[in-house]
Protein backbone atom coordinates (compact mmCIF):
# COMPACT_ATOMS: atom_id res chain seq x y z
CA UNK A 1 0.00 0.00 0.00
CA UNK A 2 2.49 2.92 1.03
CA UNK A 3 4.64 1.18 -1.91
CA UNK A 4 2.52 3.15 -4.16
CA UNK A 5 2.25 6.36 -2.07
CA UNK A 6 5.71 6.69 -2.21
CA UNK A 7 5.85 6.35 -6.22
CA UNK A 8 3.16 8.48 -6.49
CA UNK A 9 5.43 11.35 -4.07
CA UNK A 10 8.52 11.21 -5.22
CA UNK A 11 7.47 11.11 -9.23
CA UNK A 12 5.65 13.80 -8.23
CA UNK A 13 6.75 15.67 -5.71
CA UNK A 14 4.65 18.82 -6.37
CA UNK A 15 1.55 16.70 -7.43
CA UNK A 16 -1.44 18.49 -4.84
CA UNK A 17 0.02 22.36 -5.77
CA UNK A 18 0.53 21.53 -9.41
CA UNK A 19 -3.34 20.50 -9.15
CA UNK A 20 -4.52 23.24 -7.38
CA UNK A 21 -2.68 25.79 -9.61
CA UNK A 22 -4.63 23.97 -12.38
CA UNK A 23 -7.91 24.19 -10.71
CA UNK A 24 -7.57 27.64 -9.78
CA UNK A 25 -6.83 28.73 -13.60
CA UNK A 26 -9.24 27.24 -15.15
CA UNK A 27 -12.45 27.88 -12.43
CA UNK A 28 -13.67 24.60 -11.77
CA UNK A 29 -15.81 24.25 -8.79
CA UNK A 30 -14.27 20.39 -7.70
CA UNK A 31 -12.34 20.11 -4.89
CA UNK A 32 -9.01 19.28 -4.61
CA UNK A 33 -9.78 16.03 -3.29
CA UNK A 34 -11.60 14.92 -6.62
CA UNK A 35 -9.07 15.91 -8.79
CA UNK A 36 -6.87 13.75 -7.29
CA UNK A 37 -9.25 10.90 -7.19
CA UNK A 38 -9.69 11.94 -11.08
CA UNK A 39 -5.55 11.92 -11.14
CA UNK A 40 -5.09 8.47 -9.43
CA UNK A 41 -8.11 7.19 -11.54
CA UNK A 42 -6.25 8.21 -14.82
CA UNK A 43 -2.62 6.82 -13.68
CA UNK A 44 -3.28 3.98 -11.30
CA UNK A 45 -6.25 2.10 -12.59
CA UNK A 46 -5.72 -1.15 -10.85
CA UNK A 47 -6.39 0.16 -7.38
CA UNK A 48 -9.16 -0.09 -4.80
CA UNK A 49 -11.33 2.74 -5.02
CA UNK A 50 -10.77 2.32 -0.89
CA UNK A 51 -6.94 2.95 -1.48
CA UNK A 52 -7.51 5.69 -3.58
CA UNK A 53 -9.47 7.32 -0.92
CA UNK A 54 -6.33 6.40 1.46
CA UNK A 55 -3.45 8.03 -0.71
CA UNK A 56 -5.66 10.80 -1.58
CA UNK A 57 -5.92 11.56 2.08
CA UNK A 58 -2.07 11.41 2.64
CA UNK A 59 -1.32 13.52 -0.31
CA UNK A 60 -3.68 16.18 1.23
CA UNK A 61 -2.38 15.74 4.57
CA UNK A 62 1.37 15.70 3.54
CA UNK A 63 0.80 19.11 1.92
CA UNK A 64 -1.09 20.85 4.69
CA UNK A 65 1.88 19.54 7.21
CA UNK A 66 4.42 21.37 4.46
CA UNK A 67 2.77 24.35 4.65
CA UNK A 68 1.37 25.31 7.87
CA UNK A 69 -0.22 28.60 6.87
CA UNK A 70 -2.31 27.03 4.50
CA UNK A 71 -5.13 26.85 6.54
CA UNK A 72 -4.84 30.04 8.98
CA UNK A 73 -3.62 32.88 6.76
CA UNK A 74 -4.85 34.74 3.46
CA UNK A 75 -3.02 37.38 1.50
CA UNK A 76 -5.70 39.40 -0.57
CA UNK A 77 -4.43 41.92 -3.40
CA UNK A 78 -7.18 44.79 -2.84
CA UNK A 79 -7.15 47.46 -5.82
CA UNK A 80 -9.26 51.05 -5.40
CA UNK A 81 -9.82 53.00 -8.51
CA UNK A 82 -10.78 56.42 -8.83
CA UNK A 83 -11.63 57.31 -12.12
CA UNK A 84 -12.89 60.32 -12.59
CA UNK A 85 -14.54 60.74 -9.64
CA UNK A 86 -16.12 56.72 -9.59
CA UNK A 87 -14.31 54.58 -6.80
CA UNK A 88 -13.88 51.10 -8.04
CA UNK A 89 -12.96 48.27 -6.20
CA UNK A 90 -10.99 44.71 -6.77
CA UNK A 91 -9.83 41.60 -4.55
CA UNK A 92 -8.30 38.85 -5.20
CA UNK A 93 -7.33 36.07 -3.01
CA UNK A 94 -4.19 34.44 -3.12
CA UNK A 95 -2.79 31.51 -1.01
CA UNK A 96 0.86 32.46 0.14
CA UNK A 97 2.41 35.86 -0.18
CA UNK A 98 4.53 34.97 -3.25
CA UNK A 99 1.60 34.67 -4.92
CA UNK A 100 -0.31 38.12 -3.93
CA UNK A 101 3.30 39.94 -4.60
CA UNK A 102 3.15 38.39 -8.54
CA UNK A 103 -0.47 39.94 -8.92
CA UNK A 104 0.43 42.89 -7.38
CA UNK A 105 2.91 43.33 -9.70
CA UNK A 106 0.96 42.26 -12.44
CA UNK A 107 -1.76 44.92 -11.36
CA UNK A 108 1.00 47.85 -10.96
CA UNK A 109 2.21 46.92 -14.78
CA UNK A 110 -1.19 46.92 -15.91
CA UNK A 111 -2.19 50.45 -14.29
CA UNK A 112 1.32 51.68 -16.23
CA UNK A 113 0.96 50.40 -19.38
CA UNK A 114 -2.12 49.77 -20.50
CA UNK A 115 -5.10 52.43 -18.76
CA UNK A 116 -5.96 54.92 -20.70
CA UNK A 117 -4.87 57.55 -17.64
CA UNK A 118 -1.73 56.19 -16.25
CA UNK A 119 -0.32 54.12 -19.50
CA UNK A 120 2.29 54.97 -21.36
CA UNK A 121 2.58 58.65 -19.53
CA UNK A 122 5.77 60.34 -17.84
CA UNK A 123 5.38 59.26 -14.22
CA UNK A 124 7.32 62.39 -13.16
CA UNK A 125 3.38 64.16 -14.00
CA UNK A 126 2.11 62.32 -10.73
CA UNK A 127 2.35 60.71 -7.05
CA UNK A 128 3.78 58.10 -6.99
CA UNK A 129 4.28 55.96 -3.60
CA UNK A 130 5.93 52.55 -3.76
CA UNK A 131 6.72 49.97 -1.32
CA UNK A 132 7.07 45.94 -0.94
CA UNK A 133 3.13 45.68 -0.38
CA UNK A 134 1.95 48.55 -1.69
CA UNK A 135 1.90 50.68 -5.45
CA UNK A 136 -0.05 54.12 -5.29
CA UNK A 137 -0.04 56.52 -8.17
CA UNK A 138 -2.62 59.77 -7.88
CA UNK A 139 -2.92 62.51 -10.76
CA UNK A 140 -2.69 65.73 -9.03
CA UNK A 141 -4.49 67.75 -11.43
CA UNK A 142 -7.24 65.04 -12.18
CA UNK A 143 -9.50 62.73 -10.85
CA UNK A 144 -7.69 59.46 -10.78
CA UNK A 145 -5.36 57.32 -8.76
CA UNK A 146 -4.98 53.91 -8.38
CA UNK A 147 -3.95 52.35 -4.80
CA UNK A 148 -2.93 48.39 -4.89
CA UNK A 149 -1.63 46.51 -1.97
CA UNK A 150 -1.26 43.30 -0.38
CA UNK A 151 -3.48 42.98 3.35
CA UNK A 152 -2.62 39.88 5.04
CA UNK A 153 -5.59 38.15 7.43
CA UNK A 154 -6.01 35.30 9.68
CA UNK A 155 -8.04 32.64 8.20
CA UNK A 156 -11.53 32.98 10.93
CA UNK A 157 -12.83 28.90 11.56
CA UNK A 158 -15.73 30.10 13.64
Amino acid sequence: MDIVLNKIASKNPSLVEDLLIKSSEEKRPQTIYGDLMDWLRDNYTGLPLEEKERITRMLIGDYVIRHPYCLQKAYIVRQESNVDGEIIFDTVPCRNYETAKRVLQGKKEYVLKETKHFGGCDLDEFDVEEGEDRFYINDPCDDYYEEIEIIEYNIKIK
